[in-house]
């Protein structure tokens, strides 16, 4: 099945538009996607992520030293990117006037 064209939004690194803010050089993002906060399906699809990635932090947490392949700052990288996502859904759970995505 071929994926749809994604042209409704582009999205770019934001390290890359401080550098540059002129959309002429900038490079977009090809494999990135855009669920907004008001999507009626984002807050439930950001919390399953960031449970996800708890899900995999708890069950590194108990795997022996010699088999884990988690250094520590993988692990806290992957805890401070749960939690921003967490965040993410909160705030979608707030949003107003929530909809269907177009």
């Amino acid at each position: 099945m071929a994926l749809p064209k994604d042209d409704k939004y582009i999205v770019f690194k934001r390290e890359d538009w401080v550098q540059d803010n002129s959309t002429e050089r900038l490079t977009p993002v090809k494999d990135a996607i855009v669920i907004r906060r008001q999507d009626c399906f984002a807050a439930p699809a950001l919390d399953a992520y960031a449970n996800c990635i708890m899900a995999t932090l708890e069950l590194m947490k108990k795997a022996p030293p010699s088999i884990s392949m988690w250094a520590e700052e993988n692990m806290k990288r992957l805890q401070e990117i749960a939690d921003y996502f967490h965040l993410q859904a909160s705030a979608a759970w707030q949003a107003a006037n929530r909809k269907i995505p177009d």
